[in-house]
């Protein structure tokens, strides 16, 4: 009985040196990760001239239905579309052709 629980304590010991480890990681991951993400939407609310001394001003989501008006927006949004789903048939038949064609070995470089 003495064994099982000395047992339990040390994996509850490496459990913690484990989490010592690993916090200051997922402290600096948060705080260079979340923070300019959430930063740049708070951004996005305010109206800013760089070169100005004024406060900025808020616009609200003015400027993301400003964006969602946009032509250019939904122009790039369809080249994207375009491009992510002609680079991924291009992938996929490259790939059926290797494999149905007998060349088993060549998909490995693919």
């Amino acid at each position: 009985m003495s064994k099982r629980i000395s047992t339990y304590s040390i994996e509850r010991k490496k459990a913690r040196w484990g989490w010592i480890f690993v916090t200051p990681t997922l402290i600096f991951f948060s705080i260079f990760s979340f923070y300019p993400i959430f930063n740049a939407l708070y951004t996005s609310l305010f109206k800013k001239k760089l070169l100005s001394l004024k406060p900025p001003d808020f616009i609200g989501l003015d400027n993301y239905i400003y964006l969602l008006k946009s032509p250019d927006f939904w122009n790039s949004i369809r080249a994207t579309v375009v491009f992510t789903l002609g680079t991924f048939d291009c992938i996929l038949l490259s790939r059926c052709f290797i494999l149905c064609s007998g060349c088993g070995n060549l998909a490995a470089y693919l």
